[in-house]
Order: C-alpha cells, then structure tokens, then sequence
C-alpha cells in the first residue's frame, strides 16, 4: 500500500550493519526476513535476517532517513507514510 518513487522524498541509508554467520557465496538462494523495529520523526530503524538451507546465515541493521529530494535534508516522515508503517512495528525477541 506504499507507492515511493514518484514522492517529493526519498529513504537514503544512512547505517548498514551486517554480521555474518555463514559464508554466503554469489549464487547461494537466501531467504531474507525483514522487520521495522523502530519508527522516529525522520528516520526508521530496519533489522534483518538471512537464512541459508534452513540455517541462520546474517543478521543486521540498516537505518533509513526521510530526506527532501530538493533540499536533501531530514524531513519528518509524511504522516500518511508513518501510520502505514506504525502498523508494521515490531519488537524482536534475542
């Protein structure tokens, strides 16, 4: 339900963290879970899991700012985005 693209802003990356627990090679199939666990005025907070044949390959971060494409700057996150993705928060468990 969330069109982006065409929007008067962007997510850039601004931290990517990646800890690897197998090695993973360019052909192997992955599955990728992703979860939203953190929801600020600018910025969302994504972790990540990869699996590999079943077994626990990667797991990570990856922090996203809402930026204005014309003055590539912060912006807040629009509040039509955020209720969107407030619904996909979640909290994982270690």
């Amino acid at each position: 339900g969330i069109v982006y693209g065409r929007a008067d802003f962007t997510f850039p990356r601004v931290h990517v963290a990646c800890d690897f627990k197998l090695a993973l090679l360019h052909d192997d199939a992955i599955v990728i879970e992703v979860f939203l666990t953190k929801l600020g005025r600018s910025s969302a907070r994504l972790e990540f899991r990869a699996w590999k044949n079943g077994e626990l390959a990667a797991t990570g971060v990856i922090v996203i700012a809402c930026m204005s494409r014309e003055t590539q700057r912060a912006i807040r996150i629009p509040d039509e985005l955020r209720a969107k993705l407030r619904e996909a928060l979640t909290s994982l468990d270690d």
